[in-house]
C-alpha cells in the first residue's frame, strides 16, 4: 500500500480481483485485518520500548476505478502515546485475480483480490483487507 510517512522518534515509511464480472462486483469498503499475518493492532516498527502500531485501515473501491485509503497509527515514544490517521486518494485496476492500486503521488502497489480479500505486498509488508 502507499508509503505513509509517520514521525515517531524517527521518520518511518509505510506503504495497500475476485469476480471477473467487472469493477462493480468488487466495489466497496475493505477493512485492514492483518499486517504480516498479525491481526490488528499490529506492530509496524519497534525499537526497544518505542513502537508504532497500525490500529485500523481501509480501502474504499469505487465502481469508476477511483478509491481512497486510510490507515491509523499509534506511536508510543518514551511512554507518550499519540494517534495519527493518514488518508489518500487512489485509482485501482483488476485483471482477475491481479489487483493494482496507484496513489496520488504516483506510487503503485500490487497484489490480488480474490473472494472479497485484497492481499497486497508492499516493501517488506503484507497487508490483508476484507470486504
Amino acid at each position: 500500500m502507499k508509503r505513509l510517512v509517520y514521525l515517531a522518534s524517527v521518520c518511518l515509511t509505510f506503504v495497500a480481483c475476485g469476480d471477473s464480472t467487472g469493477p462493480g462486483s468488487v466495489a466497496g469498503r475493505y477493512a485492514l485485518v492483518s499486517l504480516n499475518g498479525a491481526p490488528l493492532p499490529a506492530v509496524f516498527f519497534q525499537v526497544l520500548e518505542n513502537k508504532v502500531e497500525i490500529t485500523a485501515g481501509h480501502i474504499q473501491l469505487n465502481r469508476d476505478g477511483t478509491c481512497s485509503a486510510s490507515a491509523t497509527f499509534q506511536s508510543t515514544v518514551a511512554g507518550l502515546v499519540e494517534t495519527e490517521t493518514s488518508e489518500d486518494t487512489c485509482t485501482w485496476t483488476q485483471n482477475h485475480p491481479a489487483f493494482a492500486i496507484t496513489f496520488s503521488d504516483g506510487s503503485t502497489d500490487a497484489g490480488s483480490l480474490i473472494d472479497g480479500t485484497i492481499s497486497i505486498t508492499s516493501e517488506d509488508f503484507v497487508l490483508v483487507y476484507r470486504k
